[in-house]
């Protein structure tokens, strides 16, 4: 466990120093804030540009908008998110790939399988990325319990893999 603990600090002081935990908490904090300033923004935005718009011949209605504006477009805005917090992760793993130290293989694999379970009906509701389907939730298709069992297995999983880990380091030297 003082392997893995020792490993745990090791990673964070990277991300600190770097100024890769920065950004990220940054661009996190940017796109809380920026969903609901524009909500709150847009009917002011639609008639101010209401008389330019009505010149090219397009009318606007009275736009209002409300919380569930705000919600879904900070789910669109998700993927920029993770694509910034996959590009910092993966400059941590580039550094140890050109030592002789070792890297993480198959990751990719799980998550690929893992995504075309899902593909198949009978197995979707079981497979951790059916967690990311959010929007069939705050349309009211799926309630909360149809992702129970994802959840249930997503902690297993993470569960394991601590475990795991904690296995590994118990057992390597570093």
């Amino acid at each position: 466990m003082n392997a893995f603990l020792a490993f745990l600090k090791k990673e964070w002081m990277e991300q600190v120093r770097s100024g890769r935990l920065t950004i990220l908490l940054l661009l996190f904090i940017l796109l809380g804030i920026m969903n609901p300033a524009f909500a709150k923004l847009t009917p002011w935005l639609m008639e101010t540009m209401a008389d330019s718009l009505a010149s090219t011949g397009l009318t606007v209605s009275s736009v209002t908008i409300d919380a569930s504006d705000s919600w879904t477009q900070f789910f669109k805005n998700i993927p920029i998110s993770l694509l910034v917090f996959v590009l910092a992760v993966l400059m941590l793993f580039s550094a140890p790939a050109s030592g002789s130290s070792t890297v993480l293989v198959g990751t990719g694999g799980v998550y690929l399988l893992s995504y075309v379970a899902g593909m198949f009906p009978a197995v979707k509701e079981y497979v951790p990325t059916y967690l990311t389907d959010t929007a069939s939730l705050f349309a009211g298709v799926t309630k909360p319990e149809d992702y129970y069992c994802a959840i249930g297995i997503a902690m297993l999983l993470v569960a394991g893999s601590m475990v795991g880990s904690i296995l590994l380091f118990n057992r390597k030297k570093i």
